[in-house]
């Protein structure tokens, strides 16, 4: 059974029979045998082909056998290999040994013939050569060592890079785009090139090339495999060794700073501190050149007196601070960081509004040298041949050692001026000691006039003493005191002490002075002056009285704070007897009369004012007698609570009306008066929230008709201010026991009356009716005019009657409501029809236009409580609107207020006065000049009936009217009843629930 072309070849052939048996082991089929007849006609037996499937099985259990031995020799010399690259890598930590032994050990393990390894700059986007290896020994086929690729030209290179992945790049692949790649190829003669990335912690550090050159081989996956696999390990072992390079090269500069700082801070000469930095630091950094820097904050120069260019010695010329790198290093106290392309230095110094004073250099780093809180000077390293910024370890370093060298150049400057000034110093405490000699003198002197001002607060034994004892302690020969007169705000002498002549003290402002005229340009231009000679100064005039004999003169103002209160003034016979050490004592003194002068002041001040407020004390107590007095003559009862609700004040009427004693409650809480009547009763714990909220003067608590057991008492409670502050509340309990049962007795009377008058009512209303119908035999039409008029005030006396008797329900507390899913528009057209059946509505001619929204729901109310409501409300509009006029009444859902529905009565009628507005809701209240206009008969009884049944559905209604144009009422009934508490059997339709209003 095989298809007709197999038949074909082996019909050519001549082959006769023909069995194919599969090769398989477990399943798996791995090959085939193929039997074949050419000698006449014969045929496989059952036997035969039994024979040949086992000897089938059997050698595919070889073949399997074989493959899997060798793949397990081709593994095994792979982790040999490996094994081998991982033992060569790690016995040695020098960078250039491992870039010899990865290089070698790739090109033995791949048999390529060459291999380079470059490490990735990912700064500058390059790749550096480290080391390019060709096995035959071509040196024409080597990359010299520290040939750079530019990442964005090998996208190869850079993809292999950035993906961590292996590339393969053939010459003859037409899918390789890479230029670069394929013209270095053409040009070693290279077929294939494969780029492994050397990759650490996901990051790729560096490349592999490998290199193939004869076109009969191609990179298989063992070998893929095998270069991934020494790549890694390679990785491993160059940043191992790189963080040992580095680890070394920290570990000396360590030492080095640390050697440094220790050189630096055993000297205190700046010059040896200098030497020792030019020795040190060329040993720390690559630069080129480097550079010390100096400044002097007193002269805001900056020299150099270290400078190096390739460890030689050069000379830059002192400079004043200005605007180049190092004045912006020390103004702004920071380091200053310049290279690299991205972006410029011209960019980074334009930035910065630095100009240029390094020159052709290509990169700068320089670092403040901080003492403390001043700079003094920089150290700089820079360099002319690389452009690649300095690192971070640069930037450690030269900080490192401007902290240290700053610290020890301001300390060595500090020891040279502590040297300059030891001998200077023995000289000033020299002459200090001389000072204080006259400075103690001067305070034993001060102490003394201080002891004796103390003594006494008496004003003229205080200037008797004060000019007593400072004229004898400065040698002056007559001492005065001036003061200024609070009425002509003029010098006047108070006292004036002579050596010839006792002391003279008073307040005659009329008598003066010499001295006043030195006692005023004192006021106008000093507050201490002493004058050598008298006679030299434009404000003396030698013709005054008393003037021509002195000469020498010291003088003080006496001030106290601010408050100037005159002057103290010493002459003297002679010129220039007085010196610096008398006006520092008299300054000092002048301060101690001051304070003794002011004292004195304050002493009759105080004492008069003891006086006066002896006298008002008197006068308050007195008051206060009063008051009480009118207190307790007060027939209600008042309590003061402070702001902390503590009872203050307790008259004897509280005493009465609440039953309470006052000594049981003053100074205690308000919440004392609950706990004395048995407990914390509502109306005391209303009274004291409503203390502790925050409330404006103004606002005022009134608690009405509290029955207290013996008494129903009302209260009215206000706020005590004075100014801002809050003293407290002021309680006023009135009694009004008498007052409510007037009212009820008012109240069963009105219910009693209107009880009575219902039946007589009844009757006309009912007889009136039959003469109508014509129960009594026919009536004429004037006697038909005279029963409808008796009807129609029967009818308006039968709703007199009705509003009397919904007042006395309200007052009672007896009304009761039904609640009930109700149609809020079948409401309204029942009270619209009961208009239209009015006598004068066909007079009046007033139309009547409704408006229910189609989607309004039905409201939980009391049906016969609506009703009433809005046929007063619609009555109301139709009496006070003018023939003619228009009615509109709407029913929808209020648009911000979902859960409550909006009733509108509107007319065109003759509007409420402005005056009349507050008191429309207040029982028996009518505007009867519009009553009379309109002919409207009633009691002002209707709207407060309406605002109370609104109420008890706690609903709200409000107006709004413009005279001679119309008025606009407004219910608002929430849809779920009072307190959103429809029950489920009202949802469904179920029973009512009557609640007592």
């Amino acid at each position: 059974e095989i298809d007709a072309e197999l038949r074909s070849q082996l019909s050519e052939r001549g082959v006769t029979a023909y069995a194919l048996m599969p090769m398989a082991v477990g399943g798996q089929t791995s090959g085939a045998f193929e039997m074949e007849y050419f000698d006449g006609p014969r045929e496989f037996d059952n036997e035969k082909l039994d024979l040949a499937l086992i000897i089938a099985n059997q050698a595919a259990i070889a073949v399997l056998n074989a493959n899997l031995l060798e793949q397990t020799l081709v593994r095994t010399r792979e982790l040999e290999t490996l094994l081998e690259a991982a033992q060569a890598t790690s016995i040695t930590l020098d960078l250039q040994d491992v870039f010899h032994s990865v290089v070698r050990l790739t090109c033995q393990a791949l048999d390529m013939d060459d291999c380079a390894i470059m490490m990735y700059d990912n700064v500058e986007e390059v790749l550096v050569v480290e080391l390019d290896v060709n096995r035959n020994g071509d040196e024409s086929r080597i990359t010299p060592s520290g040939t750079k690729y530019d990442l964005f030209q090998y996208p190869s290179k850079t993809r292999a890079l950035r993906e961590g992945s292996i590339i393969v790049i053939r010459r003859d692949d037409p899918s390789v785009t890479d230029r670069k790649e394929l013209e270095e190829l053409r040009e070693t003669g290279d077929y294939a090139r494969m780029l492994v990335p050397l990759v650490v912690r996901d990051q790729a550090i560096g490349l592999l090339q490998v290199d193939l050159q004869s076109p009969l081989r191609s990179f298989t996956h063992r070998e893929i495999r095998m270069a991934q696999a020494l790549g890694a390990q390679a990785a491993t072992a160059i940043e191992n060794a790189r963080l040992s390079t580095e680890t070394s090269a920290q570990v000396e500069q360590s030492l080095i700073i640390n050697e440094l700082g220790r050189a630096i801070s055993a000297t205190m000469d700046v010059n040896s501190m200098i030497q020792i930095v030019r020795e040190q630091i060329p040993n720390l950094t690559t630069a080129g050149e480097m550079y010390l820097a100096l400044y002097d904050a007193a002269t805001g120069m900056i020299t150099f007196p270290m400078a190096l260019t390739h460890e030689q010695d050069f000379e830059i010329p002192p400079r004043p601070l200005g605007a180049d790198e190092v004045s912006f290093i020390i103004r702004n106290r920071r380091p200053l960081l310049l290279g690299g392309d991205n972006p410029s230095m011209d960019e980074v110094r334009r930035n910065l509004n630095i100009e240029n004073g390094e020159g052709d250099a290509t990169r700068y780093l320089g670092v403040p040298l901080i003492a403390g809180d001043q700079v003094v000077g920089a150290l700089a390293i820079r360099d002319s041949n690389q452009t690649r910024p300095f690192g971070l370890n640069d930037q450690r370093i030269l900080t490192t050692i401007g902290t240290q060298l700053g610290a020890a150049i301001q300390n060595a400057n500090l020891f040279e001026r502590i040297s300059n000034f030891a001998e200077e110093l023995n000289q000033r405490v020299q002459e200090r000691t001389v000072e204080l000699q006259q400075e103690r003198d001067r305070l034993d002197a001060l102490y003394r006039i201080t002891a004796e001002l103390g003594r006494t607060l008496d004003m003229d034994r205080v200037l008797d003493r004060a000019l007593d004892m400072v004229t004898k302690a400065i040698g002056a020969d007559e001492g005065v005191v001036m003061l200024i007169d609070p009425v002509s705000d003029q010098l006047y002498s108070r006292a004036v002490l002579s050596a010839s002549r006792p002391t003279v003290n008073g307040n005659n402002s009329d008598r003066h002075h010499p001295a006043e005229m030195f006692g005023s340009w004192l006021l106008a231009h000093e507050r201490v002056a002493m004058v050598h000679d008298l006679r030299d100064a434009e404000y003396w005039d030698d013709s005054a009285s008393g003037a021509a004999e002195w000469r020498g003169a010291l003088g003080v103002v006496l001030e106290t704070g601010e408050d100037v209160q005159g002057v103290m003034v010493f002459l003297s016979h002679r010129p220039g007897i007085f010196a610096e050490p008398q006006l520092k004592l008299v300054t000092a003194a002048a301060n101690q009369v001051s304070a003794a002068i002011n004292n004195a002041d304050l002493y009759n001040l105080i004492r008069d004012q003891a006086e006066r407020m002896s006298t008002l004390l008197r006068a308050e107590q007195e008051e206060a007698e009063k008051n009480s007095a009118i207190l307790e003559g007060i027939a209600d009862g008042v309590v003061l609570a402070d702001a902390t609700g503590t009872i203050v004040l307790f008259n004897g009427a509280a005493e009465r009306i609440l039953g309470v004693r006052r000594d049981y409650v003053l100074s205690q809480p308000l919440s004392r008066i609950g706990a004395i009547q048995g407990g914390s009763i509502q109306w005391v714990q209303a009274l004291i929230e409503w203390i502790n909220s925050p409330h404006r003067e103004g606002d005022e608590l009134i608690l009405d008709r509290l029955d207290l057991g013996r008494n129903i008492v009302s209260i009215h409670a206000s706020p005590v201010y004075n100014g801002d502050q809050r003293l407290g509340t002021v309680s006023v309990f009135r009694d009004v026991t008498k007052d409510v049962e007037v009212d009820r007795m008012k109240s069963e009377f009105i219910s009693n009356v209107s009880h009575e008058l219902r039946t007589p009512m009844t009757s006309i209303k009912g007889y009136a009716d039959l003469l109508l119908m014509g129960a009594a035999g026919t009536v004429t039409e004037q006697q038909q005019h005279f029963l409808q008029t008796i009807k129609a005030n029967a009818d308006r006396l039968s709703h007199l009657v009705n509003d009397l008797l919904n007042i006395s329900k309200i007052d009672a507390g007896t009304e009761r409501v039904k609640f009930e899913q109700v149609d809020v528009g079948e409401v309204i057209n029942d009270a619209v029809k009961t208009l239209k059946g009015r006598g004068d509505f066909e007079r009046k001619q007033i139309a009547v236009n409704t408006h229910v929204d189609p989607m309004l729901p039905s409201v939980y109310a009391d049906r016969s409580r609506l009703g009433q409501i809005l046929q007063n409300l619609i009555d109301n509009a139709f009496n006070y609107t003018y023939p003619g006029g228009i009615i509109d009444v709407d029913a929808r859902v209020e648009a911000d207020k979902p859960e409550r529905v909006l009733v509108m009565v509107k007319d065109t009628g003759i509007g409420i006065p402005e005056e009349f507005r507050p008191r429309i809701w207040n029982r028996f209240e009518r505007y009867d000049d519009h009553a009379l206009v309109m002919e409207v008969a009633g009691t002002g009884l209707g709207l407060s009936i309406v605002k109370h049944l609104v109420e008890l559905h706690q609903g709200d209604i409000w107006f709004e009217s413009e005279e001679n144009k119309g008025t606009t009422f407004y219910v608002s009934l929430p849809i779920h009843g009072p307190d959103g508490a429809v029950p489920d059997e009202a949802i469904s339709g179920g029973r009512q629930q009557t609640v007592e209003g």
